[in-house]
């Protein structure tokens, strides 16, 4: 849809789906910038995203790694020749129920973030990275080649935004909207 339509569809939407079953605005950059001296330049889309019910399926979209990013967090190779991270294996809450001492390492102050079993599994497939010293945290090796890439997300825009009415020249404001 073109720029000046996301706010009057989106309410046609709403009448049609429901409020409760919009959940996302996509900005879709279909090309790069346009010499356009009078005026910012037009390359995007909008998507609106709705859903028939509260019950539905979504199929989570990932984007490909940059070269960039795959130098920089997937630095380490492996013996074969895989690149690799190095992940956490520390619960970022309290788990009492997953804090126990695995090959006379300790647990991290919150626990681990997988149970003995998932522990085990990681270590029989040749994923764990163990610390020199014995104060050390086990870290788990996250591999390239696993990886689906970047989850896509959107920016937020649709709740950040105040969309101009050209014809009328004034703003048009989204519920929940929040205003630099």
């Amino acid at each position: 849809m073109s720029n000046n339509a996301p706010v009057p569809l989106r309410v046609l939407m709403e009448q049609i789906f429901g409020e409760s079953n919009f959940r996302s605005e996509i900005i879709w950059q279909r090309t790069s910038s346009h010499n356009d001296p009078k005026n910012f330049g037009n390359i995007t889309d909008h998507i609106l995203y709705f859903a028939k019910s509260a019950i539905f399926t979504w199929n989570r979209q990932y984007v490909p790694f940059s070269k960039e990013y795959i130098e920089k967090w997937y630095r380490n190779v492996d013996d074969k020749g895989r690149r690799y991270m190095s992940s956490d294996l520390a619960s970022p809450h309290p788990r009492p129920n997953l804090t126990y001492e695995y090959k006379g390492f300790r647990p991290p102050a919150n626990g681990w973030k997988v149970s003995l079993e998932v522990m085990k599994k990681i270590d029989a497939e040749g994923r764990l990275i163990f610390p020199k010293q014995k104060n050390g945290i086990i870290r788990r090796k996250v591999y390239l080649e696993g990886s689906k890439g970047n989850p896509f997300k959107t920016s937020g825009l649709t709740s950040t935004l105040s969309i101009l009415n050209r014809k009328k020249d004034s703003v048009i404001r989204l519920r929940n909207q929040k205003h630099f």
